[in-house]
């Protein structure tokens, strides 16, 4: 992204912050949706070295049931930080939503704006 600014030119980021609480052995698997119709469950398996979280997604419904994959790996704010800085990106405001709320160590997600620095 830095390549297409300007200088002075900014950039946002809109990222989760991961949240473990749940997990036990590094696994967790919820209930995303209940109803009379339909079940639809979440596991995850989390990887804490790679920085990695594997979700399968599960939906049961009449029809029968489908997997919904969803493998990602996770980046924390000061990581995306120095990947924006050897860019040649400054960090300028992160709030911890979109109505511009304080980012504490309590946040689920961060809207971070970086500026192109010459």
């Amino acid at each position: 992204m830095a390549a297409w600014l300007k200088v002075g030119g900014t950039f946002l980021v809109e990222a989760f912050v991961p949240d473990f609480s749940a997990y036990r052995d590094g696994q967790n698997v919820r209930v995303r949706r209940l109803d009379m119709d339909s079940v639809w469950l979440e596991a995850a398996v989390h990887d804490p070295v790679a920085q990695r979280l594997e979700f399968q997604r599960v939906r049961i419904t009449e029809e029968g049931m489908k997997l919904v994959p969803l493998p990602l790996r996770y980046a924390w704010p000061a990581e995306i930080d120095l990947m924006a800085q050897v860019a040649g990106l400054a960090w300028k405001y992160r709030w911890g939503w979109w109505g511009k709320s304080p980012f504490t160590g309590d946040s689920r997600m961060h809207v971070s704006v970086y500026e192109k620095v010459g």
